[in-house]
C-alpha cells in the first residue's frame, strides 16, 4: 500500500490479489524473519492430502521455538489457552503466523475479511477462528519459529493496544458481536 494501512490490510490485499489471479493456495509467514521458510513445504503436504487449513505449531512435538523471551513464550501460551477456550477447538498454537491453505476459503460467505477493524493484528486470528468455528479441515504441523537475538527487535507489536487486538476477534465473534 502506499500508506501503512496495518497488517491485516496487507495480508488480506495479498490473498485477494491471489484470488483474483486464480491462484489455489496462499501461505503466510511471519515479516519478522522468525519463521524460516524452508519449513513451507511442511505446511503444504497435508493440503495435498484433503486438509484445508494448515497452521504451524512451535508447540507440538517436533517444533521449536528458539531464543524467545520467557514473557513472550508465557503470553503464546495464555493466549493460545484462551483462544481454545472461547472458540470451543482444542490448538496447540493459536498466535502462530505461519500458515497455508486453499484460498477458495475466502469464497464463503460467512468468511468476511473485508471488513474494516481486521486492518491491523484483528485478520489472522479472526481467520483462524472462523476456518475452526466452521468445520473447515484444520491440521496443525510442527514449525521450528526463531526469535532474533535479545538486542534486535522481534516485533512490532505494542503491549496491551495490540494485545487486544490479537484478543478482540476471539472475544467478538464467540459473543456473536461481530461476524
Amino acid at each position: 500500500h502506499k500508506k501503512n494501512q496495518g497488517v491485516g490490510a496487507s495480508i488480506r490485499s495479498g490473498l485477494y490479489y491471489g484470488l483474483k489471479r486464480g491462484f489455489d493456495i496462499a501461505v503466510i509467514l511471519s515479516g519478522s524473519g522468525k519463521t524460516p521458510p524452508y519449513q513451507i513445504p511442511d505446511l503444504l503436504r497435508p493440503l495435498y492430502e484433503g486438509f484445508e487449513f494448515v497452521q504451524g505449531s512451535r508447540y507440538l512435538k517436533g517444533g521449536k521455538l528458539l531464543n524467545a523471551p520467557l514473557h513472550r513464550s508465557f503470553g503464546t501460551k495464555a493466549y493460545t489457552f484462551l483462544f481454545s477456550l472461547f472458540c470451543g477447538k482444542k490448538i496447540k498454537d493459536a498466535s502462530s503466523g505461519f500458515r497455508a491453505f486453499y484460498l477458495s476459503i475466502l469464497r464463503d460467505k460467512r468468511i468476511n475479511l473485508r471488513q474494516k477493524w481486521l486492518n491491523s493484528y484483528e485478520l489472522e486470528p479472526y481467520l483462524l477462528f472462523k476456518v475452526l468455528k466452521l468445520n473447515y479441515k484444520f491440521l496443525e504441523v510442527p514449525v521450528q519459529i526463531v526469535y532474533p537475538e535479545r538486542d534486535k527487535e522481534y516485533t512490532k507489536m505494542k503491549p496491551f493496544r495490540d494485545w487486544w487486538r490479537i484478543f478482540r476477534p476471539v472475544l467478538f465473534l464467540s459473543l456473536n458481536l461481530k461476524k
